[in-house]
């Protein structure tokens, strides 16, 4: 019985390495490849940077816009599925399971979209103050007009954080609501873990297998950007800071991962 378990395991072993060792070889070649268009192009002058003055010009112009459009289109989303969810439960009697699902249903969409938007407005904000505060050397704009724009921006930042908090403090009170086990607020600094503690055993597995999957394709993300800013470095001169912010967020998330692993191993 012994015997049969190692070969499985040997047998297991060499079908993954034959597998892995192609999926090395080919991406090998393909960072080859493009490390020897980016060096052609550099020999040659090419420039990898792109828009002029008219193009950074208009882009500060645009980046109020996008924000406030951004956040304007999330309002209005957010709006529409909590006032429907809002019905549904002031209608449900507690006893249809189909009336319920759809409740929950709208709280996670509510709470999906308030965590893209936030995400999404740190973005923009970062963008639109980096076009027109960094960039302002190139820019032939007038003074006055850079810094309206940088105040827009901030404001419509700041709208926009507002609603997406709005929305979610009403998605999670509705929950706590339907379920008066559930602890926590979002102002609260440990709402995530009063949250998981008022969970129960089926609440915790699901967040459990979620926290693992964001936590594996998180590092599947982490090694494709520290390629990408490798690259961006051949090509764009970015420097090495983007690569070790990469690499910080992958070593802390593994760090932690193996910690706390280890710890509630012990524990148990």
């Amino acid at each position: 019985m012994e015997h049969n378990r190692k070969d499985r395991i040997k047998d297991e072993d060499r079908k993954a390495l034959g597998r892995f060792l192609l999926y090395v070889i080919v991406m090998s070649l393909a960072g080859c490849i493009v490390g020897f268009i980016i060096g052609v192009c550099r020999k040659k002058g090419i420039s990898f940077t792109f828009g002029g003055e008219g193009f950074l010009n208009a882009l500060a112009y645009a980046m109020p816009v996008c924000i406030f459009l951004f956040n304007a289109v999330v309002f209005f989303v957010l709006h529409h599925i909590f006032r429907k969810t809002k019905e549904l439960y002031k209608a449900c009697d507690g006893e249809d399971e189909a009336q319920l699902a759809q409740i929950e249903s709208g709280m996670n969409y509510c709470q999906f979209i308030t965590e893209i938007s936030l995400v999404l407005n740190s973005f923009l904000l970062g963008a639109g103050q980096h076009v027109i505060l960094a960039k302002m050397e190139f820019l032939t704009i007038p003074e006055i007009h850079w810094r309206w724009l940088a105040c827009s921006i901030t404001v419509c930042f700041f709208a926009g954080i507002a609603v997406s908090l709005f929305y979610k403090k009403n998605a999670v009170n509705i929950y706590k609501q339907m379920n008066p086990e559930k602890q926590g607020s979002i102002y609260d600094l440990h709402f995530a873990a009063k949250w998981e503690k008022s969970c129960d055993e089926r609440e915790k597995l699901i967040l459990y297998k979620a926290g693992y999957k964001a936590y594996y394709f998180g590092k599947v993300i982490c090694v494709a950007l520290a390629v990408i800013s490798i690259c961006c470095d051949l090509a764009f001169e970015t420097g090495l800071l983007p690569l070790a912010m990469v690499v910080a967020i992958l070593l802390s998330m593994d760090v932690i991962y193996l910690c706390t692993g280890s710890r509630l191993e012990k524990s148990s």
